[in-house]
């Protein structure tokens, strides 16, 4: 008897444990398109397409209008954060770069840690994307 009831408390004590599965998880915030420029929101924003400005944040790629980035690490930070560590280009010449993303509804507010805009905080318009 005392190790039916010493499994069944191992039992429970994983099962409190294991996370919650209410159903599938939200997307990051800051997937999707995003501009500097609310009026470049008149057409949606197509990869291969992009002004300097416009961004489109995936799932595994920030695109930009040079091209795309890796993302090779998301991490949320706090209720409306997000950190994400991406990969420029490849071999000896990849660049690396931090972004800090704050993110409420359709606004972000935007840092880079390299490039022209380093350190300097920016916003951006959510956009629809083709």
């Amino acid at each position: 008897m005392r190790f039916i009831y010493a499994t069944s408390s191992i039992m429970a004590a994983c099962l409190m444990a294991w996370p919650a599965l209410s159903g599938p998880s939200s997307p990051p915030s800051y997937l999707g398109g995003w501009t500097e420029d609310a009026q470049g929101c008149g057409q949606p924003l197509a990869e291969g397409h992009l002004q300097p400005g416009e961004y489109i944040f995936g799932k595994d790629a920030r695109r930009h209008f040079e091209g795309s980035c890796r993302i090779a690490r998301a991490e949320q930070s706090g209720s409306f954060g997000w950190k994400l560590d991406e990969v420029c280009g490849g071999g000896p010449s990849a660049r690396k770069a931090r972004w800090n993303l704050s993110v409420a509804g359709d606004t972000m507010i935007a840092s880079i840690a390299r490039g022209s805009k380093a350190g300097e905080p920016f916003t951006l318009k959510r956009c629809a994307v083709n």
